[in-house]
């Protein structure tokens, strides 16, 4: 079975929570309440995953480290050494279907970003094989699981914003060819073309069986410019995943200052409508107001 996990930042909602009461842990016999904050760069990810299969969310912080759930606490995983310290993004997927979820990890500067293997026993293995390596030729900000063929083997595109945190070329998008293969993409559109790009996710907004990529583009600068939106086309020809620019109005032709398209189905009426995370844009220090967009369809 395919398991995708990537948090940059989620919701959920569940419909008998209001009344949920929620209390700071400061134990210093958890490892997460007693843990420092950010390392080498003020910006980093986190994920829940259940990387042993207990049925427990665990916790990975891409500075820090992995954090086992105990059912009562957390205790760190100090044979999980999967940690980078000049990491920022993360994502989760059992990207060889051997039951485990495995950890990529999307970094800048001098490390740049690395893929390790869940092993099953608690340990990971570095994959420095093929286009992961070296690791400073895939420098990025964020990362993205996702199957852009249906062939069950999730693909990974890494967003990179070019001119910052050591990051000086164009997204990456990695071609899951299985038995633990990658094939590098540079001529797919999403590879193409240097920008302030922030998060890229996946969604299939067209609902047509295929799942589409939306990297937002905020340079936080006080400049604003549509965000980068690609549909799928896999479906429509049955033969290769490839993508064209989504340039129709009104999400693909909105200035934005984006950092996140997130995803969900408010309306209830089965298709996916949008909330798009805005950061400074044209208002300076007063930021500017996100986006929502009602899917009709």
């Amino acid at each position: 079975m395919k398991f995708i996990y990537f948090l940059i930042a989620s919701c959920i909602f569940l419909s008998n929570t209001y009344s949920q009461i929620f209390i700071k842990v400061t134990d210093e016999d958890n490892d997460i309440a007693d843990a420092a904050g950010a390392g080498a760069s003020t910006y980093t990810g986190c994920a829940w995953v259940d990387y042993d299969n207990d049925g427990r969310l665990d916790l990975f912080w891409v500075q820090r480290g992995l954090y086992h759930n105990t059912g009562t606490s957390f205790e760190k995983n100090t044979d999980a050494d999967i940690a980078i310290t000049s990491g920022i993004g993360t994502s989760w997927s059992d990207y060889n279907n051997d039951g485990f979820i495995d950890c990529f990890i999307a970094g800048g500067g001098t490390i740049g970003s690395l893929l390790y293997k869940n092993n099953g026993d608690g340990t990971f293995t570095k994959i420095t094989s093929g286009p992961l390596s070296p690791a400073t030729d895939l420098r990025a900000w964020a990362c993205a699981w996702g199957d852009i063929n249906n062939d069950s083997y999730t693909d990974i595109v890494l967003a990179a914003p070019f001119g910052f945190a050591g990051i000086d070329d164009e997204n990456k998008f990695l071609l899951n060819k299985g038995d633990g293969i990658f094939e590098k993409l540079d001529t797919i559109l999403i590879a193409q073309g240097t920008a302030p790009y922030t998060i890229a996710t996946w969604s299939d907004y067209d609902m047509d069986g295929d799942i589409d990529c939306f990297i937002g583009s905020g340079p936080a600068n006080g400049t604003v410019a549509p965000d980068y939106l690609y549909k799928n086309e896999f479906s429509e020809t049955v033969a290769s995943a490839f993508f064209t620019k989504i340039n129709t109005a009104p999400i693909g032709t909105n200035f934005l200052d984006g950092q996140v398209w997130n995803w969900i189905d408010y309306d209830n009426d089965e298709d996916l409508d949008a909330y798009v995370t805005n950061y400074v844009g044209t208002s300076g220090g007063a930021g500017m107001a996100n986006n929502l967009y009602r899917n009709d369809g």
